[in-house]
């Protein structure tokens, strides 16, 4: 038997945009903030330091529920579809750090 090469492996890209304010030197670790683009990818909006993941993922559910229910419509946004709620999409640590929740 001949060994076969694979060629219909499909190719996985994973796209990370990433915002320029940090890309300067780190000072502190914290949770990685914006919008999971499902197998494409996500969009980090910004860090959020100081905070732990569930006041985070509530802050957020009390934004966007605000932001859905007056600014969307006030300023006429037109969308081809739902808008996606900001969320935690990751954790960015300094080396050596690990996970550090505040008390």
């Amino acid at each position: 038997m001949v060994g076969k090469q694979v060629t219909d492996v499909p190719e996985h890209v994973f796209k990370i945009y990433w915002p320029m304010h940090l890309c300067s030197p780190m000072s502190e670790s914290g949770y990685l903030v914006g919008w999971n683009l499902g197998l494409g990818g996500i969009v980090v909006a910004s860090k959020a330091s100081y905070a732990s993941a569930d006041q985070i993922s509530a802050y957020l559910s009390d934004f966007y529920r605000d932001f859905a229910a007056t600014e969307h419509r006030r300023l006429g946004m037109q969308v081809d579809g739902p808008v996606l709620p900001p969320r935690i999409v990751g954790y960015l640590s300094r080396e050596g750090e690990g996970l550090c929740e505040p008390d």
